[in-house]
């Protein structure tokens, strides 16, 4: 995605809900992601979006929104939030081209 989008258009974050730093840190390492991750945990401050009133946390504020949410997905969950803040994709299926044209309409 960085070949299509800079990184002033579009701002990729990875997740981690209910998961400790080491065990994060040990993803990171084995999968070698190279993108920030925000730590969506109980008591952790996620300085990203507000967690919604009445909610435990971003990951469930999605996760029971979405069709296929019970699935055994291989895929995490995939979200694109608009630049207006709203919610403009969400799914657990990989897509890429799906997400390349849905980001491709929201970027100037």
């Amino acid at each position: 995605m960085s070949a299509t989008f800079s990184s002033d258009q579009v701002v990729v974050l990875a997740v981690a809900w209910e998961e400790g730093p080491v065990r994060v840190s040990q993803y990171v390492a084995d999968t070698g992601l190279r993108v920030p991750v925000v730590m969506d945990h109980p008591g952790v401050d996620a300085n990203c979006w507000d967690v919604p009133e009445g909610e435990e946390s971003l990951y469930f504020f999605f996760n029971n929104r979405l069709p296929l949410s019970m699935l055994d997905s291989p895929f995490p969950l995939q979200i694109l939030v608009a630049p207006d803040r709203t919610l403009a994709h969400a799914s657990r299926q990989h897509q890429p081209d799906v997400i390349l044209q849905k980001l491709g309409s929201m970027v100037p």
